[in-house]
Protein backbone atom coordinates (compact mmCIF):
# COMPACT_ATOMS: atom_id res chain seq x y z
CA UNK A 1 0.00 0.00 0.00
CA UNK A 2 2.97 2.44 0.84
CA UNK A 3 4.59 1.89 -2.36
CA UNK A 4 1.59 2.47 -4.55
CA UNK A 5 1.27 5.85 -2.20
CA UNK A 6 4.81 6.58 -3.22
CA UNK A 7 4.69 5.54 -6.96
CA UNK A 8 1.76 8.32 -7.60
CA UNK A 9 3.31 10.90 -5.64
CA UNK A 10 6.25 10.68 -7.77
CA UNK A 11 4.20 9.96 -11.12
CA UNK A 12 2.64 13.11 -10.06
CA UNK A 13 6.21 14.87 -9.76
CA UNK A 14 7.17 13.82 -12.83
CA UNK A 15 4.25 14.91 -14.83
CA UNK A 16 4.05 18.60 -12.87
CA UNK A 17 7.93 18.27 -13.97
CA UNK A 18 7.33 17.55 -17.47
CA UNK A 19 4.36 19.98 -17.84
CA UNK A 20 6.71 22.86 -16.87
CA UNK A 21 9.52 21.78 -19.36
CA UNK A 22 6.65 22.04 -21.78
CA UNK A 23 5.39 25.69 -20.59
CA UNK A 24 8.73 27.12 -20.67
CA UNK A 25 9.54 25.36 -23.94
CA UNK A 26 6.06 25.50 -25.89
CA UNK A 27 4.60 28.65 -24.02
CA UNK A 28 1.67 25.54 -23.74
CA UNK A 29 0.50 22.49 -21.58
CA UNK A 30 -0.35 19.52 -22.97
CA UNK A 31 -2.65 17.64 -21.07
CA UNK A 32 -4.64 13.92 -21.84
CA UNK A 33 -8.14 14.24 -22.71
CA UNK A 34 -9.30 11.08 -20.20
CA UNK A 35 -6.87 10.23 -17.36
CA UNK A 36 -7.04 6.26 -16.95
CA UNK A 37 -6.84 4.53 -13.65
CA UNK A 38 -7.41 0.89 -12.56
CA UNK A 39 -8.30 1.22 -8.60
CA UNK A 40 -9.70 -1.98 -6.32
CA UNK A 41 -12.28 -0.34 -3.70
CA UNK A 42 -13.04 -2.90 -1.46
CA UNK A 43 -9.85 -4.80 -1.94
CA UNK A 44 -6.96 -2.76 -2.69
CA UNK A 45 -4.13 -5.09 -1.76
CA UNK A 46 -6.04 -7.85 -4.00
CA UNK A 47 -5.81 -10.29 -1.16
CA UNK A 48 -8.00 -13.36 -1.53
CA UNK A 49 -8.76 -13.69 2.45
CA UNK A 50 -10.34 -10.56 1.99
CA UNK A 51 -12.24 -11.50 -1.11
CA UNK A 52 -13.70 -14.77 0.24
CA UNK A 53 -14.96 -13.49 3.68
CA UNK A 54 -17.99 -11.79 2.01
CA UNK A 55 -18.95 -15.46 0.75
CA UNK A 56 -18.80 -16.88 3.87
CA UNK A 57 -22.50 -15.71 4.74
CA UNK A 58 -24.29 -17.04 2.02
CA UNK A 59 -22.27 -20.18 2.49
CA UNK A 60 -23.35 -20.44 5.61
CA UNK A 61 -27.18 -19.69 4.75
CA UNK A 62 -26.93 -22.59 2.16
CA UNK A 63 -25.43 -25.10 4.53
CA UNK A 64 -27.74 -24.18 7.50
CA UNK A 65 -30.79 -24.15 5.06
CA UNK A 66 -30.42 -27.63 3.83
CA UNK A 67 -29.55 -29.24 7.26
CA UNK A 68 -32.67 -27.47 8.30
CA UNK A 69 -34.43 -28.76 5.70
CA UNK A 70 -32.64 -32.62 6.01
CA UNK A 71 -33.77 -32.82 9.63
CA UNK A 72 -37.37 -31.61 8.58
CA UNK A 73 -37.78 -34.45 6.11
CA UNK A 74 -35.94 -37.16 8.01
CA UNK A 75 -39.20 -36.46 10.37
CA UNK A 76 -41.41 -36.94 8.18
CA UNK A 77 -41.86 -40.51 8.03
CA UNK A 78 -42.04 -41.70 11.82
CA UNK A 79 -44.93 -38.94 12.51
CA UNK A 80 -47.19 -39.50 9.68
CA UNK A 81 -46.88 -43.23 9.56
CA UNK A 82 -50.16 -45.49 9.02
CA UNK A 83 -51.10 -47.64 12.57
CA UNK A 84 -52.72 -50.45 11.29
Amino acid sequence: MRANTIEGYVEGMQSECLADIALHRKGSVLTAPVNMQIRYWYNPGVVSVVAMVPAVIPMLLLVITAIVDLRFMMRLPGRYRSRA
